[in-house]
This record gives C-alpha cells, sequence and structure tokens, in this order.
C-alpha cells in the first residue's frame, strides 16, 4: 500500500518515504502511527486512540508517542513550530493537516521476457556440460584403471 503525501511517497510495507532524491527508513511503530495518521487524514487523532491502535495492549509513556512523531516529522522535514505535515494539538493528540491520496497499484503486462527467465536456460546448459564432463572423465579412469588392471 503506497500514499502520496505531498512530495513525498509513503511505502508501508517497506516503512519508507522517498520523494524524487531521496529514500528514508521508518521505524515500524513510528509508520503505524503515519499510518492511523493517513487514515484519519484532516481529524484529529487522540493520544488514547494512537496507543490503542500502534501499541495494544502494551502499556507506554506520552514520551514514546512523542518520539515516534518527531521521528516523522524529521524524516519528512517537517518542523513542529512550522508544520507542514502534522499538526499537534495540545494534551489531545495529532492531526495530519498536508494533503494525502492513496496510490492505486496498476498491474503491468509486460510483453518483454523477464530477465531472470533468459539467463536460465544457459545456467541449465552450464550445469548439463559440467555433468556430461565428470561422466567422460569417471568413463576414462574407469577405462585406464581397467587396461592396467589386464596387464
Amino acid at each position: 500500500m503506497q500514499y502520496k503525501l505531498v512530495d513525498w511517497v509513503i511505502s508501508v510495507e517497506q516503512n519508507l518515504i522517498s520523494n524524487d532524491s531521496e529514500s528514508r527508513h521508518l521505524d515500524n511503530k513510528s509508520m503505524q502511527v503515519l499510518l492511523l495518521l493517513i487514515k484519519n487524514a484532516g481529524n484529529q487523532v487522540t493520544k488514547e486512540q494512537l496507543f490503542t491502535t500502534v501499541w495494544k495492549d502494551k502499556i507506554v509513556s506520552d514520551d514514546i508517542l512523542s518520539v515516534a512523531v518527531s521521528n516523522i516529522r524529521k524524516k519528512l522535514g517537517d518542523n513542529a513550530r512550522k508544520t507542514i505535515y502534522i499538526k499537534t494539538i495540545p494534551s489531545i493528540g495529532y492531526c495530519l493537516i498536508a494533503d494525502v491520496e492513496e496510490i492505486e497499484k496498476k498491474e503491468s503486462i509486460s510483453v518483454e521476457p523477464k530477465i531472470e527467465n533468459v539467463a536460465q536456460p544457459k545456467n541449465h546448459l552450464r550445469y548439463i556440460i559440467a555433468v556430461l564432463l565428470i561422466l567422460i572423465s569417471i568413463n576414462c579412469v574407469q577405462r585406464l584403471s581397467g587396461a592396467n588392471s589386464s596387464k
């Protein structure tokens, strides 16, 4: 699943955010926080909602959430004082204020064969040649040892 967040592409499965010039990795919990904010874009998400969804039954402090949001902001180049992406709602939670849209996966149909399929016969041919050389060598050794034993 991917989302377009202003200039960034959010790749949820890879925990990756990227733009035209670079890619940045997010830890799993930070990506889960970002994903919950994306799914509720434009609406406030309370700390309790974040704790319940991201950390489930684990007891964590507000500091853990603050670190996750700070990490997201840092990776996006956002600033808590002049926010572009995530707005802090004091004592309540956060709100994703930037425009976001889901990127549809397009299935591409390739007319050209895949490179790995083209290279595969060469590997089989090498294997067959190696086996034939071994068999010929064994045959030669048997003939030589048979010739030596008859003398």
